[in-house]
């Protein structure tokens, strides 16, 4: 008997030793890392400098300015469909300055300076042009905008205050526009202890960002690194997710009046603001970058924007970082992009293959690469295992 159990004993060791081996040697998670996943290369038969202006998945249709010949393209997955000036007196006309553009179902909305959107249909042709009840605070010029749509809602960052010689922020600066029955559906107020810059139509202030998970309105405010859900039925908040960030500092805004309003733009240097804000089924990703010290702001000369100071300051100081939770509430941080990335109906769009150097070589083709973002967990064979194969075979 003492045989027997001996043996068997022996065997339940091994057993034991054999199974934790396996359980060891399998792959253990760690960290989670932020990768893009390429999905499709847009190429198009052109000579000449293109900028995205948005990209619809569902219709395969990409829309485009080129700057050098003022022209508004759109092509689909393989070649340009079509492509016209749609600036000064023509009949398509959206004037001599335009702020954007934005697919809207089967159309394009280009939106001009202040209050006014221009409705296209895929040939370019003006539908309908549509007034604002409230202009919108960033009116930039070029092939941007901080406008957002989605189903029948445009929401954009509006002046909606009737005294607008006044750096005051409106209360309710978001507005949310029904585009299919051409009304405010309604305005949001800001949440209390947000900081502001408000710099209306010029440089230094930065909106907020939008975003959209199933029916929610998803905001972010600039200094302030918490995203809200707004609930579209009944237009208010109903959830907030905070973004960790280490050593983050709100911003003390100071309060400039018209006059001197050309401050708000050195101010907003020295504040750490969010650039951009994405969301997906399971994921949110938001950018920001950190600020300047105010005693090196100060040091700025007051009479130019920009100049070889002013980047300098930027490229020490002001690190693009970028933020992904999943729906876990896994937080990864990485580098990101300076200025505002390039994102169209969830893919982030990039002129070369990212981790590729760039070359200034003038081509017969332009291209845009679109990514998706995937969080991937990196795991390793635990060394343990090594020792215990060594006592299993001893």
């Amino acid at each position: 008997m003492k045989i027997i159990y001996s043996i068997f004993t022996a065997l339940a060791i091994l057993a034991f030793l054999s199974c934790q081996t396996k359980t060891d040697q399998q792959a253990i998670p760690e960290e989670k890392s932020l990768e893009f996943e390429l999905v499709k290369t847009l190429e198009y038969e052109y000579l000449g400098r293109a900028f995205m202006l948005d990209y619809s998945n569902e219709m395969g249709v990409t829309a485009l300015y080129v700057d050098q010949r003022d022209e508004i393209i759109i092509a689909n997955d393989t070649e340009i469909l079509v492509q016209k000036k749609l600036s000064g007196d023509s009949k398509n006309s959206y004037g001599g300055r335009f702020a954007g553009g934005l697919f809207w179902k089967d159309k394009l909305i280009i939106f001009g300076m202040g209050s006014a959107y221009f409705i296209y249909d895929l040939d370019l042709n003006l539908i309908e042009r549509v007034d604002l009840p409230h202009p919108s605070a960033n009116s930039i010029g070029g092939p941007f905008t901080y406008n957002y749509i989605f189903n029948d809602w445009l929401v954009y960052y509006a002046d909606t205050k009737e005294d607008r010689a006044s750096m005051d922020p409106p209360a309710d600066p978001v507005v949310i526009w029904n585009l299919a029955e051409k009304s405010t559906r309604a305005t949001v107020k800001t949440p209390n202890g947000i900081p502001q810059v408000w710099n209306p139509g010029g440089l230094g202030m930065s909106p907020a960002k939008f975003a959209h998970s199933n029916d929610r309105l998803l905001v972010i405010y600039p200094y302030h690194p918490v995203i809200y859900q707004v609930d579209m039925q009944n237009v208010r908040f109903v959830d907030s997710t905070r973004v960790e960030i280490k050593n983050w500092q709100m911003p003390e805004v100071i309060k400039r009046d018209f006059d001197n309003r050309i401050e708000a733009i050195f101010d907003d240097l020295t504040y750490p603001s969010f650039t951009f804000l994405y969301a997906s089924e399971d994921l949110l990703i938001a950018s920001y970058e950190n600020g300047i010290p105010k005693e090196e702001v100060d040091g700025l000369p007051r009479n130019m924007l920009g100049g070889q100071q002013w980047y300098d300051l930027e490229a020490k100081y002001r690190t693009p970082k970028m933020i992904a939770i999943d729906g876990n509430n896994t937080v990864v941080e990485t580098d990101g992009e300076r200025g505002i990335p390039k994102w169209c109906d969830g893919f982030k769009v990039e002129l070369r293959p990212i981790g590729t150097a760039y070359k200034d070589v003038e081509e017969d083709f332009i291209r845009f690469y679109l990514y998706k973002p995937v969080l991937k967990a990196k795991t390793k064979i635990n060394s343990d295992s090594t020792e215990l194969n060594r006592v299993v075979n001893d």
